[in-house]
């Protein structure tokens, strides 16, 4: 298979923006009789299960080149095209398509894009910095962020939190699961917070430190799990369709997530509480 339309890391003009072609062929070289292909599906900014589908390709266009170089005419109608209007894309934005040829045993094969818009992306209104460095199995990470609009030439904003904590969490299968860990950032003190039969995933720390919020696979269904930063008292505090990615308001107030509805990725906002 292959994307014939777009080249790789492609800066894509302002005027082709609207009538995005994604285009190329397909075809299983397993079978010889037929392309052995029964659709081309197109995910946007991620994989099958995690991107938005953005649709079926049509498929079944004539390629005579695919057919000639494979000595196969039953190759012959093994294109495909896909016309995506991306004008909502910011400038200097980077995106990824994922085009997926699916068998007709309902095997698949997966070639992902990536493009760049044309133009410059917008400034951010954050200055960051940080360094991290691995050796000796430690990890230490160094680094700070600042928000622009409370910066003043001359002055300083006062602080009233203090940010003494050195640990860090993160995701290991090292147990044979996926699970979440806590750590001090000089690699001492390994904890173990999550021991759930299914996976525990995208841990997320409360702006004060105290509570973790993470995806949790709970008897095949992604779902929103809180603990405290010991991993104690976890709280199922969804129980939907699919859940996942939390994230903390500034204020710690809210939990903001993604919950799958009909092939879309949407937000949601749920109380911390």
């Amino acid at each position: 298979m292959s994307v014939d339309s777009l080249r790789q890391n492609e800066v894509i003009k302002e005027d082709k923006k609207n009538k995005l072609r994604i285009s190329g062929w397909a075809a299983d070289f397993n079978v010889t009789d037929s392309t052995g292909i029964d659709k081309v599906e197109i995910y946007l900014n991620g994989p099958k299960g995690f991107g938005k589908l953005l649709g079926e390709a049509k498929y079944g266009l004539e390629r005579q080149d695919v057919a000639d170089a494979f000595g196969n005419p039953n190759y012959l109608n093994s294109g495909y095209s896909f016309t995506y209007d991306a004008s909502s894309f910011e400038p200097g934005s980077l995106h990824s398509f994922y085009v997926y040829p699916l068998s007709l045993k309902g095997e698949y094969q997966l070639i992902k894009v990536n493009i760049i818009m044309e133009g410059e992306e917008k400034e951010s209104n954050t200055i960051t910095s940080v360094e991290a460095k691995f050796g000796n199995g430690k990890i230490e990470i160094i680094g700070w962020v600042i928000n622009k609009n409370i910066i003043e030439e001359g002055m300083h904003r006062s602080l009233d939190i203090e940010y003494s904590t050195k640990k860090i969490v993160f995701v290991s299968n090292k147990t044979g699961n996926e699970d979440i860990f806590s750590m001090n950032l000089d690699g001492s003190e390994l904890t173990q917070l999550t021991d759930h039969p299914g996976m525990d995933t995208y841990p997320s720390v409360s702006p004060d430190g105290k509570k973790i919020a993470y995806t949790s696979d709970i008897d095949g269904t992604w779902q929103l799990v809180l603990m405290n930063w010991d991993g104690t008292e976890k709280v199922q505090i969804t129980n939907n369709r699919k859940s996942g990615y939390p994230t903390w308001s500034f204020d710690g107030c809210y939990i903001f997530f993604e919950m799958y509805i009909d092939g879309d990725w949407e937000l949601y906002r749920i109380d911390s509480d």
